[in-house]
């Protein structure tokens, strides 16, 4: 006795010393000694002496030793042992409960049962009718002595809630536990086993949860043990099987449960679990129910609350349960035109106005947002492809009023708080807000597909609204939705009348003004909406001069020289051909901006490319060579101004640092950066000089190729040249300058900018004229076009993978009002979605970068929504002999597909990809929830 007593001490104190005020090396030196008595075969024989003594630290401690033990040592047991070990476990669980001990305690026995149940389930099959009745009589019995009885309904009536707990604490183990083991044919066993244990653990829950017991703990540890057995029953049977059907007869108390202050926050995350992952579970009665709970008084306040802007656990908890039910009612609420139903779609169109700046404090505006394009795109669904008889339906007309509601409210949330406010918030919120405005021009570009041009003319009043109002924050956040609205009318007249009637308004007056109260992004907004809308100006060239000038007029200003050269830029590249006649103006307006030293190097490379790509579109050849040897002139003289500066003893008079141009960088040669800036405004000449992409060529008229030139196109080659030498020999180890004399000649086969470019031009042509790329002859060029495009999603270039991934985005989620689009895309994506799944799945699968997952999961979403085979392709593809990655099971990728289906396009597939690509690449997160 006196060696057990001495190791008992020793184990005691050393487990003591871990919670006391101890200096990290005693704290590490203790837990090291302890470790090694877990591992020693005295720890057996101790584990019952440390349970019963009075420390609950000790007590827990002697229960994390069950737990090391069975996982370690369970093998080395021989079924007479286990057997022993299981009667004394029991007894040690029902003693701590007779002896009121802590929770903590209690929790850590109840896992030690489980792993038991583990690893011993075929000599514990019944284990819960076992617990149940050893609970019932207080003692522990042999396993074997109750496999025969019957009696577990009059047991669990003799159970009080104390003991009620204790039986769902070890079930909720057992499944917490089974889910985490890959439970494929070599554990088959254990699951059949668990499955034996399912008409005990209704009746447990069922008596647990019934609407006679009053013990709220019990029904909140209830909850959550019904939450475990999903996900336990989601990760190893996908859809109803069985083990899920056996939970619906607990979901109407789970549902009633709501209503309970003391079981709310249990009862509604279990049910947002269901509607988010199995919504197949609830029945049509379940979803009226719970519809009408959402109505009912409780549920209004606690909408009210979160309306006024508290964002406590539990009103968030409210709100994300009405958003799943919304996810998972969708097609229902578009259909039913009730009250209940029109009620939940307020209700729902609420979350977008609560108080507060979203991010910062309104959490749940995002997810609102989602829910809104969700819904909004299943309405466009059936007005683009439903029957006549669905299209003018009143349910469609409800449904398109509460999508116009939605989008009044949501453009509101996204005006910026006063600049002094918003730079006070860390860059994770900043960034967040910026995010979340992102998402709101998403959901407007859907609703577009809803409401038509009405929208535009819609958000051109509140522009003009706030205009008059000088309300530059909320002016700031309408042109903003009005910018974002641009792809959805490209080559639509019907815009032209709304937007004349902002670009001719004061509006880009205020670009010139001094106004101290005009916010920076007001101005900057302005600057977004023109180069969003650059093929206005080429219908409606009247307001382009105007806009020009007023844009080169900005120029000096260096808070806006970036946004308004860029301008510039897209405006004169996109209406070369109206304004080649002015020319002369352009390049006196340059050189005057030149002496005056009024442009920084960013500003001057983009001019300067704007004016050559207007040069380009001069008909004569002549004048159209002589004015490129003037633009090379302009170069010319930084070349010189590079030498003069770097033979200079003074280089204080350096001109960008007067500019503050955005390129220097501390401690650079001054010549050097004049050097980059001559090259780098030579290669934006000669992409300005590049014939635009969609321009139309009569190829019955003259060839203008075919032109006498004379002797005009060698000197400016000959000058061309002459730059590049004089550059080269005065910074020959410059490799920026090597880097950038290389990008005037490189071959466009190796030029990434070429196939994003091309990319892009298709990805117009397909949103304007969508036949013309499906309806591509010879047929092989059209096959050329889209393998390519799928090649790039393969490759490396992020800038033409992202191309390539927005591409596939609009094709998947192509809709159009002429009937033959549909069966052509269809045609197509038999074809092309098992190619298109497979390129996803390897990028998915570790092959693209973190940073482009974002862009790679919009064209996997779309497919999700719009094409019913894509759950099969998504299946071949990740099962694919290319998909990249030995880091994950068939089962992994079974889950990948199973959520990313019930989903549905959602915002959370991006996180589910994302967690998928960490878990290819080998990442130590676990992937299965």
């Amino acid at each position: 006795m006196t060696a057990p007593c001495a190791c008992w001490l020793t184990s005691t104190e050393l487990i003591l010393s871990l919670y006391q005020p101890n200096s990290p090396q005693i704290i590490a030196d203790a837990q090291a000694c302890l470790s090694r008595f877990q591992g020693s075969p005295q720890a057996w024989i101790m584990i019952q002496d440390l349970l019963q003594r009075p420390d609950e630290n000790v007590k827990f401690f002697g229960a994390l030793t069950v737990i090391i033990k069975l996982n370690k040592e369970s093998s080395a047991l021989s079924n007479e042992d286990a057997i022993e070990l299981l009667v004394r476990l029991v007894g040690w669980y029902i003693r701590s409960l007779v002896h009121s001990d802590s929770h903590m305690v209690l929790r850590k026995l109840s896992s030690a049962i489980a792993t038991y149940f583990i690893h011993f389930h075929h000599l514990w099959p019944l284990y819960l009718r076992h617990i149940v009745l050893c609970l019932a009589c207080g003692q522990s019995l042999n396993p074997l002595e109750t496999r025969e009885l019957n009696e577990l309904s009059s047991a669990l009536s003799s159970l009080c809630p104390r003991r009620l707990q204790a039986a769902v604490w070890v079930v909720t183990c057992v499944m917490e536990d089974a889910s985490r083991i890959d439970l494929s044919a070599g554990n088959k066993s254990l699951y059949e086993a668990i499955l034996r244990n399912v008409p005990e653990a209704v009746a447990l829950v069922t008596k647990c949860l019934s609407s006679d017991n009053t013990a709220a703990a019990l029904s909140v540890e209830s909850l959550r043990c019904v939450q475990a057995w999903i996900i336990f029953a989601q990760k190893t049977s996908p859809g109803l099987t069985h083990d899920t059907l056996s939970l619906r007869p607990l979901i109407e108390a789970v549902i009633l449960s709501l209503s309970d202050k003391d079981t709310f926050e249990a009862s509604a995350e279990l049910l947002v679990d269901i509607l988010t992952n199995c919504p197949l579970l609830l029945t049509s009665e379940h979803y009226d129910n719970l519809s009408k709970q959402l109505g009912a008084l409780w549920a209004v306040e606690r909408y009210h609350r979160l309306l006024r802007g508290d964002f406590d656990p539990e009103s968030m908890q409210f709100g994300q349960l009405l958003i799943a039910f919304g996810e998972a009612r969708t097609e229902a609420l578009i259909q039913t035109n009730d009250e209940i139903h029109n009620h939940i779609l307020s209700a729902l169109c609420g979350l977008l106005t609560v108080h507060g700046y979203l991010i910062m404090e309104d959490k749940i505006f995002v997810s609102a947002v989602e829910f809104w394009s969700t819904y909004t795109e299943a309405v466009a669904d059936i007005i683009h492809f439903g029957s006549d008889d669905d299209v003018s339906d009143a349910r469609v007309s409800g449904a398109t009023s509460h999508v116009s509601k939605a989008v009044f409210s949501v453009w509101q949330k996204i005006i910026y708080p006063p600049p002094e406010v918003f730079q006070q918030w860390d860059s994770g919120d900043r960034a967040g807000f910026n995010d979340a405005r992102k998402d709101v021009l998403d959901l407007l570009q859907s609703a577009h597909t809803v409401l038509g041009p009405g929208l535009i003319a819609s958000f051109a009043d509140l522009v003009l609204s706030a205009l008059e109002s000088s309300a530059w924050l909320p002016l700031e956040a309408a042109t903003f939705c009005l910018g974002g609205l641009a792809e959805c009318g490209k080559g639509d007249g019907r815009f032209d009348e709304a937007l004349t009637s902002v670009f001719a308004s004061p509006l880009t007056s205020i670009l010139q003004s001094r106004d101290p109260d005009i916010d920076l992004r007001a101005r900057q907004s302005c600057f977004y909406l023109i180069e969003q809308y650059a093929e206005y100006f080429e219908r409606n060239t009247t307001l382009l001069g105007p806009v020009l000038r007023l844009l080169f007029e900005v120029l000096s200003d260096q808070s806006t020289a970036a946004s308004a050269s860029r301008s510039i830029l897209l405006l004169c590249s996109s209406c070369r051909h109206h304004l080649h006649p002015q020319i002369d103006e352009f390049l006196l307006v340059y050189s005057v901006k030149v002496i005056e030293n009024r442009l920084d190097c960013v500003s001057n490379e983009k001019v300067l490319g704007a004016i050559a790509s207007i040069a380009q579109a001069i008909p004569n050849a002549e004048r159209r060579h002589g004015v490129c040897m003037m633009i090379l002139e302009f170069v010319q003289n930084d070349v010189a101004l590079a030498q003069a500066v770097t033979t200079s003893a003074e280089a204080a008079n350096f001109r960008c640092q007067v500019l503050r141009c955005p390129r220097i960088v501390a401690d650079e040669d001054p010549a050097t950066h004049t050097g980059l800036r001559a090259l780098k405004c030579l290669v934006s000449v000669g992409k300005g000089y590049q014939s635009p992409c969609d321009v139309t060529i009569d190829i019955e008229g003259n060839n203008q190729q075919d032109e006498v030139i004379g002797d005009a196109l060698p000197l400016i080659h000959d000058k061309l040249m002459s730059i590049i030498v004089e550059l080269q020999h005065t910074f020959p180890r410059s490799s920026e300058v090597m880097e950038l004399v290389c990008s005037v000649f490189r071959y466009p086969d190796h030029d990434p900018e070429l196939s994003q470019n091309g990319i892009e031009l298709a990805s117009r042509i397909l949103s304007r004229a969508p036949l013309v790329v499906l309806g591509l002859q010879p047929p092989e060029a059209a096959e050329f076009l889209l393998m390519f495009t799928i090649k790039v999603l393969d490759g490396r270039e992020p800038l033409p993978k992202g191309a390539a991934a927005e591409f596939w985005t609009a094709f998947v989620s192509l809709k159009s009002d002429d009937g033959n689009v549909e069966p052509a895309m269809r045609r197509a994506m038999q074809t092309l979605g098992p190619i298109l799944a497979q390129s996803l799945a390897r990028n998915i699968g570790g092959n693209a970068s973190r940073s482009e997952l974002d862009k790679l999961s919009e064209p996997l979403k779309k497919l999700v929504v719009r094409h019913p085979m894509a759950k099969e392709w998504l299946q071949l593809g990740l099962n694919h002999e290319s998909f990249p990655s030995t880091q994950v099971t068939s089962e992994q990728k079974a889950l990948l597909v199973r959520k990313i289906i019930s989903l549905r396009g959602s915002r959370a597939t991006n996180q589910v990809i994302r967690e998928f690509w960490l878990t290819s690449r080998g990442s130590n997160f676990a992937y299965a929830s």
